[in-house]
């Protein structure tokens, strides 16, 4: 809930902000249309806040890699199998089994 409320507090702050602009605007220049000072106002904003999210995401890209060392980045597998050999079972208990790591 806590999410919603932060989300909720964070489009508000957007629009009293797109509010404000437009009625700046507007007392800025009195001879253009209320509604057209207000597209140029949320393209404006759209722009910015579309450039922020790319900004954003690109740094979280840049930030994975860096969570595996350097020289590291091979892709690694681990395999864990059971071996069920005849053999080996006949010298083990049957409480025990042998696991492969490769």
């Amino acid at each position: 809930m806590k999410a919603c409320v932060n989300y909720l507090h964070q489009v508000t702050k957007i629009m009293d902000k797109i509010n404000e602009t437009t009625i700046a605007e507007h007392e800025a220049d009195k001879t253009q249309a209320v509604a057209d000072q207000f597209h140029i106002v949320i393209n404006t904003v759209t722009d910015t806040l579309s450039d922020r999210i790319t900004d954003l995401n690109q740094q979280v890209r840049q930030l994975a890699p860096r969570a595996v060392p350097n020289g590291k980045e091979r892709t690694y597998i681990l395999i864990v199998e059971e071996v069920n050999e005849d053999e080996q079972l006949e010298d083990q208990q049957e409480d025990q089994m042998t696991i492969r790591i490769r």
